[in-house]
C-alpha cells in the first residue's frame, strides 16, 4: 500500500518504479489536481491499494474502510448495504474509487485489479464501478 497525503507527495512519486498505468493515473490526478484551487491540494489524500494490501491494512491507515457503511454500519455483500461512495469507476486494471468527507478530506483509492488484492474490495468495486451512489 502506498499513501499520499497532498499533491506533493503525489508528484514525488511519478519517480517510484511502478505500473505503467498507475503511473498514467497518478499522473493524471496531478494534472488535475494542480489546476484547483490550492485548499483542494492540500485535503486530498491517495491510497494505492496493490495487491498485497489486507482490508484491515486499508482500515489501519484510513480509520474505515469502503466495504462499511459508516452511516448504518452495513457491510458489503449483505442487502442492507449500500454504497455511500462519491465515484467509483474502471480504469482498466485499477478501479478508482473517490470518497469525500465533508470540506475535510477527499480520499482517493486506486484499487489494483490483480489477484491478491482483498476479495471483497475487488467484488465492491466490479459490483458498483460506474454507479453513482
Amino acid at each position: 500500500m502506498l499513501t499520499f497525503y497532498d499533491t506533493e507527495a503525489l508528484e514525488r512519486a511519478l519517480a517510484l518504479p511502478c505500473d505503467a498505468m498507475l503511473r498514467r493515473l497518478l499522473g493524471q490526478r496531478v494534472d488535475h489536481l494542480n489546476a484547483l484551487d490550492f485548499d483542494v491540494r492540500d485535503t486530498t489524500y491517495f491510497v494505492v491499494v496493490e495487491a498485497d494490501t489486507s482490508g484491515s491494512d486499508l482500515v489501519d491507515e484510513l480509520g474505515w474502510s469502503p466495504l462499511v457503511n459508516p452511516y448504518d454500519g452495513a457491510i458489503f455483500g449483505t442487502d442492507a448495504f449500500r454504497p455511500f461512495h462519491d465515484f467509483l469507476a474502471d480504469r482498466g486494471g485499477w478501479f478508482e474509487l473517490i470518497v469525500s468527507a465533508g470540506n475535510d478530506a477527499v480520499f482517493v483509492l486506486l484499487v489494483q485489479d490483480a489477484n491478491g488484492t482483498d476479495s471483497a474490495l475487488l467484488a465492491l468495486c466490479r459490483t458498483h464501478a460506474g454507479e453513482h451512489a
